[in-house]
């Protein structure tokens, strides 16, 4: 047994203890076959997983996303499921070293009409392409395109256990695997319940966790700067 099955087999035994009190006492082609159905279950938790919140786990601050072409829209890179959506970490266009241009990452009903210089600075994520708001200038062609990124949490496989590594703590897996292994489950149906939310408190605990800062986001107000009058 490779040394990435001996990880998965001792991920499917905690698993299956918690849920039977005991150990799989498994050979041969059993004991393959309970391997590979754990990859399954394991990866599709990773599917939900993926969409729960922007994992710092797979966050990429500064990443490099594309080069500027006569495009307004890009394939996202193999593996880059979405960008940070947030007013404080723009989208920049790099030449070398200087940042030559910024939009603003927003939803796809927010990309703005681009005869509008208020709002024509904008990029969204539609699919897995960057769709901008504009066409780029003579200057920014040819400048690499920045931006926050996140990726796709790493799927199971028999060559491939980083996932273990990623994901912490490693009970959040565990927990999920459980959660959706009983919900089919008519027999042992009565303990589901207790699993999934067992599974949903450790979830929103790693979800605050991925958000903890010490400092507080500056908060935008209305500017009536437009009000004219004798006081």
């Amino acid at each position: 047994m490779t040394p990435e099955d001996t990880k998965i087999l001792d991920f499917a035994q905690q698993v299956f203890l918690a849920r039977n009190n005991r150990l799989n006492n498994l050979t041969g082609a059993k004991l393959t076959e309970f391997i590979d159905n754990t990859i399954t279950w394991t990866n599709q938790l990773v599917d939900e997983l993926d969409f729960e919140t922007d994992w710092n786990w797979v966050k990429t601050l500064n990443d490099n996303v594309g080069t500027v072409s006569f495009d307004i829209g890009y394939d996202l890179p193999v593996g880059i499921r979405t960008l940070v959506i947030s007013p404080y970490r723009p989208l920049t266009f790099y030449q070398g070293s200087s940042p030559i241009a910024s939009f603003k990452v927003v939803s796809a009903d927010q990309i703005g009409d681009p005869t509008d210089r208020d709002v024509v600075d904008r990029v969204a994520v539609v699919g897995s392409r960057l769709i901008f708001s504009r066409q780029p200038t003579a200057e920014e062609i040819g400048a690499d395109i920045i931006a926050d990124s996140i990726a796709y949490l790493p799927k199971l496989s028999h060559t491939d256990v980083s996932l273990f590594d990623t994901v912490k703590p490693l009970q959040l897996l565990r927990l999920g695997v459980l959660k959706n292994q009983t919900l089919p489950d008519i027999v042992q149906g009565g303990i589901s319940p207790s699993f999934t939310q067992k599974y949903g408190d450790l979830l929103q605990k790693c979800i605050t966790a991925n958000s903890l800062t010490s400092e507080a986001y500056g908060e935008y107000g209305d500017d009536f700067g437009f009000i004219r009058g004798d006081w």
